[in-house]
């Protein structure tokens, strides 16, 4: 029989409320997410972090945070320009986000520095999962503009509880074991 003049305007009116909604979506996710790497950002990491670290304490578990740094990223923009320097970012989060759990964060801290939040993961597992990311980064080969570049990084890796008792000791756990891992020859994974 088709459908009414009373159907017709329930649908547009379904119609605006689900684009709306699907906008409104769309804005959250830009909000929450570097454009060029499609991680989260440092913002989203630190409210995610507080709240994994307030669950694990509650169900005493381990949480694992690994901070990652890509070795000699200024002498790659000197020498090949910013647009193969984002080329390298977006490889690097590529395999940072194939690497890790569908519940665990990949975040772009900043510049060329990344963040994994591992949930339930101890020292063992969080030092795995680093060392697999760095052979991963190592062994890439990145064609682009004409040179071809293998670029390698550094990590720190921090447990909660074990190496600290709040979001800012953890972070500052990982952040000195990351600066002992640049400072001792790059290319390596320091708990």
């Amino acid at each position: 029989n088709g459908f009414t003049a009373r159907d017709i305007r329930l649908i547009k009116v379904f119609a605006i409320q689900l684009g709306a909604a699907v906008k409104k979506a769309q804005l959250y996710e830009q909000a929450i997410t570097d454009g060029m790497t499609k991680l989260y950002l440092h913002r989203y990491f630190k409210q995610r972090l507080l709240d994994e670290i307030k669950r694990a304490a509650r169900f005493k578990r381990n949480l694992a945070l690994i901070m990652v740094d890509i070795d000699h990223f200024k002498l790659l923009n000197d020498n090949y320009g910013h647009q193969t320097g984002d080329e390298v970012l977006k490889r690097v989060a590529g395999i940072l986000r194939k690497a890790v759990r569908t519940h665990d964060l990949p975040v772009r801290y900043g510049g060329e520095e990344f963040a994994l939040v591992l949930p339930e993961t101890d020292m063992v597992g969080a030092v795995a999962v680093a060392e697999r990311i760095r052979k991963t980064i190592e062994k890439e080969v990145i064609e682009y503009g004409g040179a071809v570049i293998q670029k390698t990084a550094s990590f720190g890796v921090s447990v909660f509880p074990d190496c600290a008792g709040d979001m800012d000791s953890l972070i500052k756990a990982a952040d000195v074991a990351l600066y002992w891992s640049k400072e001792h020859g790059r290319n390596q994974v320091t708990a």
